[in-house]
């Protein structure tokens, strides 16, 4: 029967997407959502074009809406994304500053000037406490949950505390086995650290 069919698609395309979303059940359940939606239209039409359609309108407005408001409400965190590339240090530092001066409930600005003072080896106790606030400000566990704690194991890294970055590596990896980037990560980590202990031996 028609009603499900429709189920059956819309929960196969939002099984598709549980991988990448997890575990932010918020976002899941907008895409179950739009799949009943895609698979509705598709019934209801006879074709696949509005469905089509719908999506490419929903993966824009989902990239488009965020960069406006970010634009708009934090210019200074916005100027500091589009023009990384071209920005040096001091004017990255002075734009993450005022972003956390004018938004400090804005968690990115802390793990960004954390990770900008971990790759220049400098400030690693202000870096480590802003590190632990954009944590702190983010409790929901997510995505940017694992790249604020990967921020900590470099700055821990850093500070010469391996030890406690492989701790922290670890934990990552172990909720994100998939992500290459974190495995290479600890393995650097365990790397310093078993050579540092050969050369105390």
């Amino acid at each position: 029967g028609k009603t499900i069919a429709i189920l059956s698609v819309a929960l196969g395309f939002g099984l598709l997407h549980v991988g990448q979303y997890w575990p932010d059940i918020f976002a899941i359940t907008v895409v179950f959502a739009l799949g009943l939606t895609l698979t509705y239209l598709r019934a209801w039409t006879g074709t696949s074009i509005p469905g089509i359609v719908a999506h490419y309108t929903f993966n824009g407005a989902m990239t488009i809406i965020p960069v406006v408001i970010l634009m708009t409400s934090n210019p200074n965190y916005f100027m500091y994304q589009v023009k990384f590339a071209v920005l040096d240090s001091n004017i990255k530092e002075q734009l993450l500053q005022e972003s956390i001066r004018t938004h400090p409930e804005y968690s990115a600005a802390y793990n960004d000037l954390a990770w900008l003072y971990s790759e220049e080896g400098r400030d690693l106790d202000q870096a480590l406490s802003l590190i632990e606030k954009a944590l702190s400000i983010d409790t929901e566990e997510n995505a940017m949950t694992y790249a604020f704690l990967d921020t900590k194991a470099e700055v821990l890294y850093k500070m010469e505390r391996v030890e406690e970055a492989i701790g922290v590596a670890e934990l990552i990896v172990e909720k994100q086995p998939e992500i290459e980037y974190y495995k290479n990560q600890l393995d650097k980590f365990r790397k310093s650290f078993d050579m540092d202990q050969l050369t105390h031996k």
